[in-house]
């Protein structure tokens, strides 16, 4: 994977507890570095369900932003070029120390999703 741009997406979820999993690198972007040192990670999509993402009212007048870390600025600014282009809000929220809190972040819309069944 030297040189490509991996686009993580994962919120790491115990099937059996719905509770988080923290990796041992941090975050499941830092796992993928670890694993492929030569790619570079963009993590997105962390709060967005496939559903929401599909329905045709996300086009027009609801925006859907979609938050990006990454340590790799070229990386996160093509990542981001693409997802603007596509219909979405990209927000840049820095490097990928950040990324566990959007991991944080789509373990609470999913938990809060499951407990009120709006997924």
């Amino acid at each position: 994977m030297g040189g490509k741009i991996v686009v993580d997406f994962l919120t790491p979820i115990d099937l059996d507890t719905f509770q988080l999993i923290h990796p041992k690198a941090g975050s499941t972007s830092r796992e993928i570095m670890t694993s492929w040192s030569k790619s570079k990670v963009v993590k997105a999509f962390n709060i967005q369900f496939a559903g929401q993402l599909l329905t045709k009212r996300n086009t027009k007048a609801i925006s859907h932003d979609v938050f990006l870390a990454s340590d790799d600025g070229e990386a996160q600014k093509l990542v981001s070029q693409l997802f603007d282009e596509s219909g979405f809000r990209t927000i840049n929220v820095g490097s990928l120390d950040k990324a566990s809190e959007l991991e944080g972040m789509g373990y609470m819309q999913f938990k809060e999703s499951l407990d009120n069944n709006t997924y």
